[in-house]
């Protein structure tokens, strides 16, 4: 897999290219309706840990146009979601390396775990004007690595499930949702994306569009949108193929799903938010959880990252593979740990 041309594309700054993928008003629309019926019933999440920090930035200009219903901003914002301020915490930018060299060496990380791996299969949509490395004609963005081995992984623990249901605590942009989507090609499945409204705004838009640009059918509930504010069980949420439920909902989900996934998220929240999401985790009893963390203790802005090691792992859970990694676009080198429920093996 030797690149023939390898061309840079700067990170940040860029100004608004003003491309509307056909839908972004109605998006935008959609996203300013589940807002204020959150807001209405209070159940708008409060961030905490690391996300405190980061939701300051978005006070500035992301959250007023959010209650402001400035249909023509929030599609702005998200039009250029990897280049400004939506992007702090979601995309790895530049770190100690220059950016060329981390996405070249996850890449060759991601060769020594497949082989097989071909670089049409770790482009992305254009949405959110993003950035990286072209190689050969296909642009590689920072995280695309990491997110295609990811995606391997869950798509490979549920491959003997029929119609798996997939639970993403910490959904991000979406991006290990497009790859699950490309791998699981026309198996049905359910990815539920779970994350504090701001962020799941974020990975609606880029879904969406997504959708759009591969042709593929929008099977979709957003969680917490008009007159469905209810309990979700397994039978009703097979109807869709994505779902996206804010933090504060999740109470209201009673299924058990084959697999939860959760990558750098729960290791930056305070220990009493992680708790609650292991609790969370116990009543919904997923057959497989697959998580990835920093493997030791680190302080940033906005609180101490808890390694992995100190997870309250359910006793019933047993370790069914592991691999520490050094991904150069993350947090770092990770611990990566698939669990089995022992009823379910």
């Amino acid at each position: 897999m030797l690149p023939t041309k390898v061309v840079f594309t700067d990170a940040t700054g860029m100004q608004d290219r003003q491309i509307d993928y056909g839908r972004d008003g109605e998006i935008a629309q959609a996203i300013i309706r589940v807002y204020h019926n959150l807001s209405q019933h209070k159940q708008l999440s409060c961030p905490v840990g690391v996300w405190a920090e980061i939701f300051r930035k978005w006070e500035e200009r992301y959250i007023p146009a959010l209650e402001n219903e400035n249909v023509a901003e929030v599609g702005a914002l998200l039009r250029n979601f990897f280049r400004n301020e939506l992007s702090d915490g979601l995309i790895s930018h530049k770190g100690k390396s220059p950016l060329w060299l981390i996405v070249l060496r996850d890449i060759y990380t991601l060769t020594r775990l497949y082989p097989d791996i071909v670089l049409q299969s770790l482009e992305i949509p254009p949405i959110g004007n993003p950035y990286g490395l072209v190689i050969d004609d296909f642009l590689i963005t920072p995280d695309a690595p990491r997110h295609y081995a990811h995606a391997r992984t869950i798509v490979e623990a549920v491959a003997n499930i029929e119609h798996p249901i997939i639970v993403e605590i910490g959904s991000g942009y979406g991006g290990v949702w497009h790859f699950v989507t490309m791998l699981m090609g026309e198996k049905k499945f359910t990815y539920i994306m779970v994350d504090i409204e701001s962020v799941l705004f974020i990975a609606y838009y880029f879904s969406m569009n997504t959708l759009d640009a591969h042709g593929q059918k929008q099977d979709f509930l957003i969680f917490g949108g008009e007159g469905n504010n209810s309990s979700l069980i397994a039978n009703e949420i097979k109807q869709f193929q994505t779902v996206f439920v804010p933090r504060a909902l999740i109470p209201m989900l009673d299924f058990q799903p084959d697999l939860v996934y959760n990558s750098n998220s729960l290791c930056e929240m305070p220990r009493d938010e992680i708790d609650k999401y292991f609790e969370f985790i116990r009543k919904i009893a997923p057959r497989y959880m697959f998580l990835a963390s920093n493997i030791w203790p680190l302080y940033v802005s906005g609180g101490a990252i808890v390694p992995l090691g100190e997870f309250p792992i359910p006793a019933d859970y047993a370790v069914q593979q592991w691999r520490y990694f050094g991904w150069a676009a993350g947090a770092g080198k990770l611990k990566e740990v698939v669990y089995a429920r022992a009823a379910d093996v």
